[in-house]
C-alpha cells in the first residue's frame, strides 16, 4: 500500500491581526506576519497539490488585500523546483477554498486537474457583499483568479474518497464550501484544515469544546459543527490537525 508523506511549503507572508484568525478582541493591537502556506502530498506515483498560494504581493495590495509579501524563489512554481518538483509533474491540485492567497497561482500547474467542492465554486461567483473582495469577485470589479485559464475542474459534493489514503472532508464556516485533506500517513492520519484552524492556537481547547473562530466567517453554526467534527476525528481517530497559518506547521514539516 503507498504511503504518503506531506511537506508544508512556504510562498509568502501576510501581515494581518492575530485577532483576525481567533477573534480574541486583545488580538487586534498589531499587525503580525503569518505564513502563506501550500502543501505537497507525495505518494507511489502521486503529486498532489493543497493550493497555490497568493498572487504578487503589489497586485494584491491593489485589490486591496492584507499586506503580504513574497520572495522571488517563494513563488509556487520556483519553492517546488528548490525541492526537486517540476511542476508539471503535479496532477491534483486540491482547492481547500477559494479565497485569493489560497487559489493565485493556479495558471503554474497546467497539467494539474483541479479539485474543488461545489459549495464553494457557487459562492465564490455570488458571495455575501463583505466576503467580494476575498474571492475578487466580478461584482468586486475584478476577475477571480480561478477564472483566469482554463482549468481542469473537477467539481465534488461533500465528503470524497480522492485516493485510497486521501479522503476530503467538508468543513464549512469560513467559507460555505470549505475542505480539508485527511491523508493516511507512515506517522498515521494527518488532516489539512485549511483555515478552518488556521492557528493552532484555535483548537488549543478542543478537547473541553472550546474553540477560535477566524473572524472571517461566512456562518457561525457550521463553523461550529466544523469543530465538533475536528474535536470527534482527534478523539475517535487521533487525527493530527495541520494549521494553514502557522509557522509552527513548518517547525516540523506537519505542524507540532
Amino acid at each position: 500500500m503507498e504511503e504518503y508523506k506531506i511537506m508544508p511549503i512556504k510562498v509568502g507572508s501576510l501581515f494581518y491581526y492575530r485577532g483576525g484568525f481567533t477573534s480574541n478582541p486583545e488580538e487586534y493591537k498589531t499587525k503580525e506576519e503569518f505564513p502563506i502556506l501550500i502543501f505537497l502530498i507525495e505518494g507511489g506515483s502521486r503529486k498532489i497539490l493543497v493550493d497555490t498560494g497568493g498572487g504578487e504581493p503589489e497586485e494584491m495590495e491593489q485589490c486591496g488585500h492584507a499586506p503580504c509579501r513574497r520572495t522571488y524563489e517563494e513563488r509556487p512554481d520556483l519553492a517546488l523546483r528548490k525541492k526537486g518538483i517540476d511542476p508539471n509533474e503535479i496532477d491534483t491540485v486540491i482547492l481547500t477554498h477559494l479565497h485569493w492567497d489560497h487559489c493565485h497561482n493556479n495558471h503554474l500547474f497546467p497539467q494539474a486537474e483541479f479539485v474543488v467542492q461545489k459549495k464553494e465554486l457557487l459562492n465564490a461567483v455570488c458571495p455575501l457583499p463583505k466576503f467580494r473582495s476575498m474571492y475578487e469577485t466580478f461584482e468586486a470589479g475584478m476577475i477571480p483568479p480561478w477564472a483566469r485559464q482554463k482549468t481542469k475542474w473537477k467539481i465534488i459534493d461533500g465528503d470524497q474518497r480522492l485516493c485510497d489514503r486521501i479522503r476530503l472532508l467538508l468543513l464549512p464556516g469560513h467559507t460555505p464550501g470549505l475542505q480539508g485533506v485527511l491523508v493516511n500517513t507512515a506517522e498515521g492520519l494527518c488532516l489539512l484544515a485549511s483555515d478552518a484552524v488556521p492557528l493552532y492556537e484555535c483548537i488549543e481547547g478542543l478537547e473541553q469544546g472550546k474553540y477560535g473562530l477566524s473572524s472571517l466567517c461566512a456562518d457561525l453554526e457550521a463553523f461550529y459543527h466544523t469543530f465538533d467534527r475536528l474535536r470527534e476525528l482527534q478523539e475517535k481517530e487521533g487525527v493530527k490537525i495541520i494549521a494553514s497559518h502557522d509557522f509552527l506547521t513548518l517547525k516540523d514539516g506537519s505542524g507540532k
